[in-house]
């Protein structure tokens, strides 16, 4: 068993220590890591349906104080999904729109297209590299400057990771000042093409007007949360196909392929667990909570508990009324959450035009990437 519930994110099976988790108290606190930890689905979804007494950030502290007063810090403290209230309510309605009038088929052709071009490399930098070129083409990049805007990014969600070092850090803020000066420049130049979500960002804004910081900081964010979570949606996936091998048969159609990356992500999903912070007294689930008290929130548990999904242990493509909470809830609920399973499963479809002897790589195994809340596979 994992030590605790976030040893447990890179652990090789850690579904029977989320089982144990649901068995006890609704809200137990853990004294190592001086929090409260809710693994309930009925649970969990109370403390994200309570955006008022909880805040997706510490109030004394919006910003890592790592990152404050840099270039990364700047875009952080902009991003919709690290902010509440006013600053939340601003810019988010704009992305709303952009991803939900996207045409996830025209998506799922471009993304495979780009992802059929990334060059040969480890299979485990492959799961970040598809996706993440995927949506700087539907940004408006160039693809001369996929491979560059990909670089930038992974060395930009270093400064979301309490695990990063000094050096990750300085990288972190050269990689956001590049990549607010390259979307500055997309946003005011050539009017990008139909179809893009950038154009989709402009269309929504005043004729002729530039975009502000903070919208331009926003599109970052949409690379940013691609980076971890479709990257390890899309290994995830792809692990699910080593262990069943039966679902390989579901695999040769496309969706068949989004029906497995939809059930990977309830069944097995990259976001793990996610933080609230008490910001108002409030009571969950017969438990007081006091502002500055933090809750773990243990998504992935809540995935697999019975009441939220029948037999929750079981893989199905086909599921009825599939509960997953790892793309949030209310009014933090992802927008891109039909974005991101339509990149991975095109994403999983060139893999598997690269990766055709899936048995060998079963054999050679994985394990996980270093993190707190991110299950990204590394394929040995």
């Amino acid at each position: 068993m994992p030590a605790d519930p976030v040893a447990a994110v890179t652990h090789a099976d850690p579904y029977p220590f989320y089982e144990t988790l649901r068995a006890g108290p609704p809200l137990a606190w853990n004294e190592s890591l001086r929090l409260w930890v809710a693994s309930r689905a009925d649970v969990i979804e109370a403390l994200l349906m309570a955006p008022g007494a909880l805040r997706v950030r510490p109030v004394a502290e919006p910003v890592p104080r790592v990152i404050a007063g840099g270039l990364a810090g700047e875009v952080f403290g902009h991003l919709v999904r690290m902010n509440d209230g006013p600053a939340h309510a601003a810019h988010k309605p704009a992305l709303q729109r952009a991803l939900a009038g996207l045409d996830l088929g025209a998506a799922h052709a471009a993304a495979l297209q780009v992802a059929r071009q990334v060059p040969e490399q480890s299979l485990s930098d492959t799961l970040f590299a598809m996706p993440i070129q995927a949506v700087a083409h539907l940004l408006g990049f160039a693809p001369e400057a996929l491979p560059q805007v990909e670089l930038w990014m992974r060395d930009f969600v270093a400064c979301l990771s309490p695990l990063s070092t000094e050096a990750q850090l300085q990288r972190a803020s050269s990689a956001a000042g590049a990549l607010m000066t390259r979307f500055e420049a997309l946003a005011a130049g050539t009017p990008p093409r139909h179809g893009t979500l950038l154009a989709a960002v402009l269309a929504d804004s005043a004729v002729g007007a530039p975009l502000s910081r903070a919208l331009l900081a926003n599109l970052v964010g949409l690379l940013s949360q691609t980076c971890d979570a479709t990257a390890g949606l899309l290994g995830n996936s792809l692990v699910a196909l080593l262990r069943e091998p039966e679902l390989r048969a579901t695999a040769r159609t496309r969706d068949g392929l989004h029906a497995i990356v939809e059930e990977t992500a309830r069944h097995d999903p990259s976001v793990q667990n996610t933080r609230r912070f008490v910001a108002q007294p409030v009571t969950i689930a017969g438990v007081p909570l006091e502002p500055g008290d933090a809750v773990l929130l243990v998504l992935a548990s809540a995935n697999r508990d019975p009441a939220a999904n029948a037999e929750p242990d079981r893989f199905m493509p086909v599921r009825a009324q599939r509960r997953m909470f790892g793309f949030g809830h209310g009014v933090h609920a992802c927008p891109g959450q039909a974005l991101a399973c339509t990149l991975a499963a095109a994403g999983l479809e060139a893999l598997l035009a690269r990766v055709p002897d899936l048995d060998t790589l079963h054999e050679h195994g994985w394990h996980y990437r270093p993190s707190a809340n991110a299950r990204i596979p590394v394929f040995d």
